[in-house]
């Protein structure tokens, strides 16, 4: 038997109970959309690191299920003709952030050039990955976004606005879908 529930006029809110149904394997369970702030300013090294405030959390319907992530982040770096490869990764708090979250697609950005013309290029980049979590039902996993270059140090800017006022506040964000397997 299936629970009906009232989704109402809200896009993006689940307001009933599923109760006890079962999901049919590479079903959705669930899907939210979770907007991220910006962190501004950040110095990317050689090193995997976090990117400051780029994070966001997410709450297991399922203990069985798989979360698919897509995330939009939307970064900014220099032309430079040196420093110019940075990649992106999604890690979780399950494992203490320490891997790359499914395999991870792991998306690179390239803005090469002279370093006589300073240039700023904001790229709309996705990250998506499965995640297989393995955590109960309830359990909250906050997701954060790491970054490194190819070598050297290079600065990065997350979602800036260059004072444009109007449009989108905040226009980053990720896309869950909780999966049943």
């Amino acid at each position: 038997s299936r629970d009906n529930a009232d989704l109402g006029d809200n896009y993006g809110t689940f307001s009933g109970t599923i109760g006890s149904a079962t999901f049919p394997a590479g079903n959705v369970i669930n899907l939210e959309v979770k907007q991220v702030s910006s962190g501004g300013s950040f110095s990317l090294t050689t090193t995997d690191q976090y990117i400051t405030d780029n994070e966001f959390t997410y709450q297991v319907k399922e203990q069985t299920s798989k979360v698919y992530i897509e995330y939009h982040p939307l970064f900014q770096c220099e032309h430079d003709d040196t420093v110019y490869s940075h990649k992106l990764s999604l890690r979780s708090d399950v494992d203490s952030y320490a891997s790359t979250l499914g395999g991870g697609n792991v998306p690179q950005m390239i803005h090469f050039g002279s370093t006589s013309q300073v240039q700023h290029l904001q790229f709309p980049v996705i990250v998506s990955c499965f995640h297989d979590h393995n955590q109960t039902a309830g359990t909250t996993i906050t997701y954060r976004m790491y970054g490194q270059t190819k070598t050297g140090t290079a600065g990065v800017y997350t979602w800036d606005t260059w004072s444009h006022s109007g449009g989108p506040t905040q226009s980053q964000h990720a896309v869950i879908y909780e999966v049943a397997q």
